[in-house]
């Protein structure tokens, strides 16, 4: 029996709660903020749980093969966490310095992962392409949520706009995907 790839759903679950978060972050739909913050932090855990578990089953096997499966279940797990932990930490009303810290060293973590992934390109797969995009735009989201929040509150818009950014190019690679299976499976 064919199992499909968790890869999808993660991306998914990613584009989903990016593309949620950056619209909060930007300041659209923001009455009443108690019912709109409790919708925002519920869809980031439950996108983070659904990514963390999409990275442990992507590192359980992948076409790609192994090396390929450790570094993208990381991802997934990595950027699992980032959402897990955003909607638990808001949704308990937590303290923002902390929370921009924590999208500091986030921004540090993805660096690393969009510089491995800038040495991935060379291998010519759209995909890296795809992914090299999200990561870029969401570090540098990652670092200016970090500023915003300490001394520029205009670029939390900015950073929201990032995250939104992200969320419609990890949205573009799950069309492209659902199209390859439509034109495989219709012929």
């Amino acid at each position: 029996m064919e199992v499909s790839s968790p890869a999808f759903w993660g991306v998914f679950a990613f584009a989903f709660a990016a593309i949620i978060s950056g619209w909060y972050f930007m300041g659209f739909d923001t009455e009443p903020p108690a019912a709109v913050g409790a919708v925002v932090t519920t869809v980031q855990q439950w996108t983070g749980i659904a990514m963390i578990i999409a990275g442990f089953l992507v590192f359980l096997g992948s076409p790609a093969g192994p090396e390929l499966s450790v570094w993208f279940g990381t991802l997934l797990g990595t950027f699992g966490f980032v959402w897990a932990v955003l909607g638990f930490s808001l949704a308990k009303g937590g303290d923002l310095k902390p929370i921009s810290t924590f999208l500091l060293i986030t921004g540090i973590i993805l660096t690393a992962y969009t510089v491995y992934n800038g040495q991935l390109l060379e291998l010519g797969l759209a995909l890296f392409t795809n992914l090299f995009i999200i990561l870029l735009v969401a570090t540098v989201g990652c670092y200016a949520a970090f500023i915003g929040i300490r001394w520029m509150p205009i670029l939390v818009k900015f950073a929201g706009a990032c995250f939104l950014a992200a969320g419609v190019v990890g949205l573009w690679l799950v069309i492209d995907y659902l199209s390859d299976i439509t034109k495989t499976v219709v012929g």
